[in-house]
């Protein structure tokens, strides 16, 4: 994590039902700098929301990393 990153997904990988499920992100790397505005686009049961409860601390992907500053 760079010092201008707010928040960070590297090879972040999450199915619901744990490993054995399908996977909803597979290998998503994201980094937000503090201030900044983002969007996240996609179909209905993308894992928009996913992406959004892995962010904030509410889920934790069984790979990868998450870090918020």
């Amino acid at each position: 994590m760079t010092a201008a990153d707010h928040v960070r997904l590297e090879a972040v990988r999450f199915a619901y039902g744990g490993s054995a499920g399908a996977p909803v992100l597979e290998n998503l790397s994201l980094s937000v700098e503090e201030g900044a505005f983002v969007a996240i686009l996609g179909p209905s049961g993308g894992g928009k929301s996913t992406v959004l409860k892995l962010l904030s601390g509410r889920r934790a992907g069984p790979s990868g990393s998450t870090a918020r500053r």
